[in-house]
């Protein structure tokens, strides 16, 4: 596992969790045991490192109109310091990837999408930037 990259939060992963590989990353898949953490999250309350994730920053007076063309929620509904979560569609229609967005301004807009299309869901964004409304 040493070739693969770690998030801010590798030296309490492998402290207390097991790791594995997970989209070029090192990993947690778990701390305590799989069924006593499903079983937290339900009854309480529960934390996950989304350091390894895809995220980026929309920004500028065309944002919402962007946004609003690419993904399929009503990205004009969210008031700052809101978020959702949405799907980014392919040219047919079809999902691409499911993503969470945040307004944090007017105009500026923060996305969080899977780590396993990091790459994939950017360049999908910037060449779909230039044809937007």
């Amino acid at each position: 596992m040493s070739d693969l990259r770690k998030t801010h939060l590798f030296n309490f992963h492998k402290v207390h969790g097991k790791l594995t590989e997970f989209a070029g990353f090192s990993m947690p898949i778990w701390y305590k045991g799989i069924s006593v953490e499903h079983m937290a999250v339900r009854e309480s309350v529960g934390l996950f490192d989304v350091t390894h994730m895809g995220r980026c920053l929309i920004s500028g007076p065309q944002a919402e109109d962007f946004l609003n063309y690419v993904t399929t929620n009503d990205v004009s509904s969210l008031k700052p310091l809101n978020a959702h979560y949405s799907t980014i569609c392919n040219q047919n229609g079809g999902i691409k990837d499911d993503f969470v967005l945040s307004r944090l301004e007017e105009e500026v807009f923060f996305m969080v999408y899977n780590a396993s299309n990091r790459r994939k869901d950017y360049e999908w964004l910037v060449k779909n930037s230039r044809n937007s409304t």
